[in-house]
């Protein structure tokens, strides 16, 4: 059991009371539902210090813990739980235990040791320099300044953004509020409806964590270069268009560091090459692809469930040339990178028609 705060422990008890009435006699160690709550934990340790004067803390931890408790029960009434009784929460695990073999823990958000650590494992291989990651969030405040659905729309220089060591405050993505909505339908049903089909999805793949995730001790392919990779380069080969021949990329810059791995994971430079990559301007408008068009999520916001669904809005209306200030000049190919760590990277490619 976890006993640091009382929230915690009333947390546990909904867990189990909820885990009673799930219809089919299954159960979950507690030992499972415990390394949820300590996933909670990291983060609300970096949120109690921010909101120690408040109050209510321990009323959010127990909506939280208790959150937990109700999708666990779905997860099981889903069959989402393996008959060895593995679970999501055990796969989690694993992945938390290849990035501890690697970097010291630290009392910070995960996220931020993740991405923190990927950026370090570049900077030793390459050579890059913090300098590199500031002009990638400069670049997306220039982005966004553009767009007026962007949340942070301020420009900021790569000086405003440089700070000693790997990581800097605003090379992390906000998490914000927000909404996206899309609607795919079938080139017949559009005809029927007079609605202009100008855009196609004309490849799509999902690549899940592979060996290298937990076994290569470099945090770039903890965090998922290597599913970028793959799921890109199957991509590339479905559509018969490679990346030399894309126009336009939203990708998941949930941090500047995961923007410039990106850059080499999709295959729009050579590994190694992001940092001349950045400082030719290939990442921008005027040089080889526009990367993040929108902001990204360092600048537009990263509404987590609805981050995804955003970037198709905004790569679709690129392709249709109604992005308006933020339109890239004959856009006709583009692509969206969606990641989530621990783990699944999605790669779609749009194409005009």
């Amino acid at each position: 059991m976890i006993d640091k705060s009382g929230a915690n422990l009333a947390g546990l008890q909904a867990v189990n009371v909820i885990l009673k009435f799930t219809g089919n006699g299954r159960t979950i160690m507690v030992r499972q539902v415990k390394y949820l709550n300590n996933i909670l934990e990291q983060d609300h340790r970096f949120i109690k210090r921010i909101t120690r004067p408040m109050m209510g803390f321990k009323a959010f931890h127990s909506a939280a813990a208790t959150l937990a408790g109700i999708e666990t029960a779905h997860m099981i009434r889903k069959g989402q739980i393996a008959a060895n009784g593995a679970t999501a929460f055990q796969t989690f695990a694993e992945f938390e235990a290849a990035s501890d073999a690697i970097l010291s823990p630290i009392d910070v958000p995960f996220a931020l040791s993740y991405f923190g650590g990927a950026g370090k494992s570049h900077m030793e291989k390459y050579g890059t320099t913090l300098n590199d990651f500031a002009e990638v969030r400069a670049k997306a405040s220039r982005h966004a300044a553009k767009n007026p659905l962007a949340v942070f729309r301020d420009e900021v220089t790569a000086e405003e953004v440089m700070w000693p060591g790997v990581l800097h405050r605003l090379m992390a993505c906000p998490p914000t509020c927000g909404a996206a909505a899309a609607v795919l339908v079938s080139a017949e049903f559009a005809r029927r409806r007079g609605l202009g089909a100008k855009v196609a999805i004309t490849a799509q793949e999902m690549v899940t964590d592979r060996a290298s995730t937990f076994d290569s001790g470099d945090m770039m392919r903890v965090v998922g270069y290597d599913m970028a990779a793959e799921a890109a380069g199957k991509v590339y080969e479905s559509a018969g268009i490679g990346p030399g021949e894309v126009d336009v990329v939203e990708l998941h810059d949930c941090f500047a560091q995961n923007e410039l791995i990106s850059y080499e994971a999709l295959g729009l430079c050579p590994e190694g090459g992001a940092q001349r990559f950045i400082a030719d301007g290939d990442n921008t408008y005027g040089g080889k692809v526009v990367t993040n068009p929108s902001g990204g999520l360092l600048s537009k916001g990263h509404p987590l469930g609805a981050t995804g669904l955003a970037q198709c809005f905004e790569l679709t209306r690129q392709v249709r040339g109604t992005a308006g200030a933020t339109q890239v000049e004959g856009a006709r190919v583009a692509l969206q990178h969606n990641l989530g760590v621990g783990g699944a990277c999605v790669v779609t490619m749009y194409q005009a028609v």
